[in-house]
């Protein structure tokens, strides 16, 4: 007989489902993500460069990406390409967030393979939307 309650098992299951999602940014913008992101109940793996964002990728596999697109260094457009050419990561859906209101930063990031383009501040609402949307074609065939 059960009383309803969730079995220690089952709990470490369903905490184990939950999908993880990479941030990658060097800005303070983004630990406001990160707090959204957790409220929304997201794993969360972050990285402060283009470069460790890579790398997370490969290496930790995240279900969804959420890309700075002015990093210093190589910029977040750059990384979306890098990581869309490579075999391992290609499916992994990429959000791209920035601060600039200019179409041109837009076309390039979705011409290097972004899913969506999120402009800052970027409501909860609108984050969990474009997230659910990214996830969902992600996994269609």
């Amino acid at each position: 007989m059960t009383d309803g309650s969730l079995e220690p098992s089952a709990k470490e299951d369903r905490k184990s489902m939950r999908q993880k999602i990479l941030v990658v940014d060097d800005d303070g913008d983004c630990h406001e993500i990160v707090l959204q992101l957790r409220g929304l109940r997201y794993g969360i793996i972050q990285a402060d460069s283009c470069a460790k964002g890579v790398q997370k990728a490969v290496s930790e596999t995240p279900d969804l990406i959420i890309m700075e697109l002015g990093l210093g260094g190589v910029s977040g457009v750059e990384a979306t390409r890098w990581l869309k050419e490579d075999p391992r990561t290609k499916h992994i859906p990429i959000i791209v967030h920035t601060a600039s209101q200019e179409g041109s930063y837009t076309n390039k990031a979705l011409q290097a393979g972004a899913a969506e383009v999120l402009t800052k501040p970027v409501s909860t609402d609108v984050l969990e939307e474009a997230i659910q949307r990214s996830l969902k074609s992600s996994s269609q065939p």
